[in-house]
């Protein structure tokens, strides 16, 4: 085998200077991207409204009613699985309901929630957000009247399903 300049060079920079894939470059553009989103529609992560601000893979949101959440996004800025965790916190008052039979005027709910979901964002900066997740919530019924006090507690484990449409920018 004849050894050329051409193949020599070509072997000495093929050792020295390492191939950069797409792989290799993505995790950097992944770090620099951000944005803020804001979604309406049902989601077990954040409730019914809510904004979330995205910084690479991490998101950190609030939502109405009562709700706090971080998310982790597989291919920031594009379309991407995600997996979140989530807490809620609410207070609704002067309700007037029933509850397994149970007359109440104000429920205070506490709840947990663990899944994913899957992203779709164009890049006009709307996107569509599906997601399921394993919710625990633990509600504390009462009814406050003027002649007595009473109350039931209930815990529930279920399967929580939701879809959201929002505009990130």
């Amino acid at each position: 085998m004849k050894i050329t300049s051409a193949t020599a060079l070509t072997a000495a920079l093929a050792v020295s200077a390492p191939a950069v894939t797409a792989e290799e470059i993505a995790p950097e553009a992944a770090k620099e991207h951000s944005a803020v989103d804001v979604r309406f529609g049902v989601s077990p992560f954040l409730g019914v409204l809510s904004v979330e601000y995205q910084k690479g893979h991490y998101g950190f949101g609030l939502g109405l009613p009562g709700h706090a959440a971080v998310s982790y996004y597989r291919r920031p800025g594009e379309d991407s699985a995600f997996y979140s965790a989530s807490l809620a916190y609410v207070n609704f008052h002067n309700t007037d309901d029933y509850e397994d039979g149970f007359y109440y005027t104000d429920n205070k709910m506490r709840g947990l929630s663990v899944g994913g979901g899957y992203r779709w964002l164009w890049s006009s900066g709307w996107n569509v957000a599906a997601s399921a997740a394993l919710s625990y919530s633990k509600n504390t019924y009462s009814n406050d009247s003027y002649y007595s006090y009473s109350y039931m507690k209930k815990q529930t484990l279920q399967l929580a399903l939701g879809v959201a449409v929002g505009y990130a920018f």
